[in-house]
């Protein structure tokens, strides 16, 4: 979640800009490369990197929000009662609380 803090803390437009200038010199090195790839079909993987970019930075709202979600569920009675039945804790995050927040 400290990720999640820092990525936040950055102005969205700052950090788009710098993703998209780092992904187009990777696509760069790799077009002139031992993979050639011709003109259009490296103009054609630039939408979707720039959608990538775009959904990396539109998922930080949603990160916090699932985790305040999965911090109220960690209290509730059901899983104080798994718990107590001695299930494991990756039993009781992929059969209790990811089914329930995924509802």
């Amino acid at each position: 979640m400290r990720a999640v803090d820092v990525l936040y803390s950055m102005p969205s437009v700052i950090f788009v800009i710098v993703l998209i200038t780092s992904l187009n010199a990777i696509l760069a090195k790799w077009h002139a490369g031992p993979m050639r790839l011709s003109d259009d079909a490296a103009g054609g993987l630039k939408l979707p990197h720039s959608s990538a970019v775009l959904g990396a930075v539109s998922w930080l709202p949603m990160a916090r929000i699932v985790r305040g979600q999965v911090l109220s569920l960690r209290h509730r009675a059901f899983i104080d009662a798994s718990r107590v039945l001695g299930a494991s804790h990756p039993r009781i995050l992929l059969r209790h609380i990811l089914r329930t927040s995924a509802a």
